[in-house]
């Protein structure tokens, strides 16, 4: 590829992912993001429903490189093209995994991605989701101090057509939602051991009281630690959304 090809890609997918975090009254969202190479194939955009409203996407696109970086433009173009349906995630999955499957009987091979959609609804903590084939979020519920995973999870986009069902989870003030992608699990060190979620699960439960901010840096060191100097495989990407919940007060 042409150096001033390789420019304008990474640009692009610079421009589609989203720089700006929204600020949202009832709550805290983090991201971090570390490509193994200048274009990948992890994704994540959000969208500002209405002030108390916010829906998130997180992805990755199976492969690497230029191929990876192609879908993922796609996908973020269309992903809230329905400007009347971001709340809904069954709506917007549906959509874009049709879309794959279309592009994949075109192509004669199976282009594929895994993505979990979310819409956090602040004031009252409720999460509507849906995961197709991502990796299992976690659910620091700190007043327990304990870890839980959204465990409803369907098969990857792209694979065949179909209307995924959604599924819902309660958070309280002070909880803590943890979405990454595989690429952040499976560093290796140099014997070749992977951090695995085991590692990242004790972090989060380790750091229940820490600033997310602090939290995110924190994994990220940790990880750079592991892996001793050892060159990363995958793309990966950590969100970490803590909510501040104010319940009305019944008069």
């Amino acid at each position: 590829m042409q150096d001033n090809d390789l420019k304008l890609a990474i640009e692009v997918q610079r421009a589609l992912l989203a720089r700006n975090v929204p600020h949202c009254k009832c709550g805290k969202l983090v991201v971090r993001n570390k490509m193994c190479s200048d274009i990948g194939g992890d994704f994540y955009q959000f969208k500002q429903i209405n002030s108390d409203q916010v829906a998130i996407a997180i992805g990755d696109v199976m492969g690497h490189g230029m191929s990876a970086a192609l879908i993922v433009s796609l996908l973020l173009g269309k992903l809230w093209h329905k400007s009347d349906s971001p709340s809904r995630p069954q709506i917007v999955l549906s959509d874009l995994n049709d879309m794959l499957v279309e592009l994949g009987d075109h192509l004669d091979y199976p282009v594929t991605c895994s993505m979990f959609m979310g819409v956090v609804d602040l004031p009252s903590g409720i999460v509507m989701f849906i995961n197709a084939g991502h990796v299992k979020p976690i659910h620091l519920d700190r007043s327990g101090k304990r870890i839980n995973y959204l465990g409803v999870s369907s098969m990857l986009l792209g694979v065949q057509k179909g209307v995924r069902e959604e599924a819902c989870e309660q958070f309280n003030s002070g909880d803590r939602l943890v979405l990454y992608t595989d690429g952040l699990t499976e560093v290796m060190n140099p014997e070749l051991v992977q951090f695995g979620s085991g590692r990242l699960a004790d972090i989060i439960l380790k750091t229940a009281d820490y600033d997310s901010e602090q939290v995110a840096d924190m994994v990220f060191a940790e990880l750079d630690r592991f892996s001793a100097g050892r060159a990363i495989d995958d793309d990966m990407t950590l969100i970490i959304i803590d909510f501040n919940i104010e319940k009305e007060v019944d008069k």
